[in-house]
């Protein structure tokens, strides 16, 4: 995770790493090997909200990206299923929040 206000270097695909982030996306079994990368980090279950937590981790490249509010009782998993979310993002683009109040939504 990265401090607020500071800027990591992008790093840059090689040629193989494309076409092989290609071959990805074209799979006709693209979700289903999410859900597996999940399992494989130790995140089991949850198959729905891992799905979502991806597209919104994705969408960041968007004009006009989505956003996610995990809502759940104490000790539901809330911060597990962030933090497995945030381990498909680059680290570059991450930025986690645990806790918000009203006032620092305004002031962000």
């Amino acid at each position: 995770m990265r401090e607020r206000g500071t800027q990591e270097a992008v790093p840059q695909m090689s040629a193989e790493e494309k076409k092989e982030a290609l071959e990805v996306l074209r799979s006709k079994n693209l979700l289903k090997r999410i859900v597996n990368d999940f399992e494989v980090i130790g995140f089991i279950g949850e198959k729905i909200n891992k799905v979502l937590g991806y597209i919104a981790g994705v969408s960041r490249l968007l004009c006009d990206p989505l956003a996610i509010f995990i809502l759940s009782r104490s000790g539901a998993g809330k911060t597990r299923l962030q933090d497995a979310v945030c381990r498909f993002i680059p680290p570059e683009s991450v930025i986690q929040y645990t806790r918000l109040t009203g006032k620092s939504l305004f002031y962000k």
